[in-house]
């Protein structure tokens, strides 16, 4: 219980902000897993959806983070503590990778997106519009949230090993 949490998170620093009360940091999380759910099922309803394309991956991670890391935050304005401290610390180490994965690889596939994908020419829809503004500009400003709102820490190097592994898997 209380002697993991003080290893694995003993700041809460996934689940406050410098900025923000927890309960609005709650409230930011929430928001942006549902907007990233209500995207997943208007592609799956536009038919438009592939897990092969990195963009659709880290979207896919950016949901799964927001879930937990509301999740967290959830349980700190609760019970004043994050989950850390009553489950495995793999689970730590787990969300702790998946965070750097969704403040690194949007960040990624904006960049590559707008320069050297995107061709200039006007989207044929609004539907195409707003999923290309969604998941190649939104991801990135999910992603600079995150990075900015709450206290985490910078990425430990060791996470860029795998981080790099997995991009070569995708290319």
């Amino acid at each position: 219980g209380r002697k993991e949490e003080k290893r694995m998170d003993p700041t809460h620093r996934f689940s406050t902000s410098w900025l923000l009360s927890p309960h609005i940091l709650l409230f930011q999380r929430i928001f942006f897993t549902l907007y990233a759910l209500a995207t997943a099922i208007t592609k799956l309803f536009y038919n438009d959806y592939s897990l092969s394309f990195l963009t659709e991956l880290t979207w896919a991670g950016i949901f799964l983070y927001g879930l937990f890391a509301s999740f967290n935050t959830f349980a700190y304005c609760i019970r004043g503590r994050s989950v850390f401290g009553d489950w495995h610390p793999i689970f730590y180490h787990l969300h702790r990778f998946l965070y750097t994965t969704i403040t690194v690889y949007p960040v990624l596939v904006t960049v590559v997106f707008w320069n050297l994908v995107y061709d200039g020419v006007k989207f044929k829809s609004t539907y195409e519009t707003w999923i290309n503004v969604t998941q190649h500009g939104i991801n990135s400003l999910y992603a600079l949230t995150e990075i900015f709102i709450p206290r985490t820490e910078p990425h430990p190097w060791v996470h860029f090993v795998p981080l790099l592994c997995l991009l070569l898997l995708y290319l």
